[in-house]
């Protein structure tokens, strides 16, 4: 069975190709715009284990080279408190009902990870920096700011991660209903 999907989404017309069935834990999307191909996973509650955000440095944080770049704050930002940075953060796998990865498809460990949770979203950005010396994360909380509408005001200035809420969130919806993935539909921008 061969499946496709076109998302119309702010960034062009999505493909994908695919012979994974709707119920399967993992799809490939391809961006006939951008030529990006994007690997989705879905992973449902319960969790294994708590949710800790991702860094890794090859450096010490406490070195001169990591203090110059700010590093020995931490390699997270919590984008929700203006970028604040800190060391660790951990999200109770009891307030998650599933964890949705998009990533491209590629060999740099960039990916998005969105935890679904009662309240709303939290958006979990990873990406590497400084020719791959550092891997730090990007916390965005979005909130539901009314019944069944997300308060997307928080990726504002952040289309890559925008797209990727947009194509996870297509797939979630998709796998949940048990659709095949070429009827997915994706949330409305305001």
């Amino acid at each position: 069975m061969r499946l496709c999907i076109a998302l119309p989404l702010m960034f062009g017309a999505l493909t994908a190709p695919s012979v994974v069935p709707a119920k399967d834990p993992a799809a490939r999307v391809h961006n006939e715009q951008t030529g990006d191909d994007f690997l989705i996973a879905c992973h449902p509650a319960p969790l294994a284990a708590d949710y800790r955000v991702e860094t890794a440095s090859g450096v010490p944080l406490s070195g001169a080279y990591a203090s110059a770049r700010g590093a020995d704050k931490g390699l997270i930002r919590l984008m929700f408190e203006h970028g604040r940075r800190v060391k660790r953060f951990v999200i109770a796998r009891g307030l998650i009902r599933s964890v949705i990865t998009v990533k491209l498809d590629q060999v740099l460990p960039d990916k998005v990870d969105i935890l679904v949770m009662p309240t709303g979203l939290m958006i979990i950005h990873t990406s590497t920096s400084n020719a791959g010396i550092f891997t730090d994360s990007d916390v965005y909380k979005l909130p539901f700011d009314k019944p069944g509408h997300l308060d997307r005001r928080p990726l504002k200035g952040s289309p890559d991660v925008a797209q990727s809420l947009d194509l996870g969130l297509a797939f979630y919806e998709a796998r949940s209903r048990g659709d095949s993935l070429a009827h997915c539909s994706h949330p409305a921008h305001p």
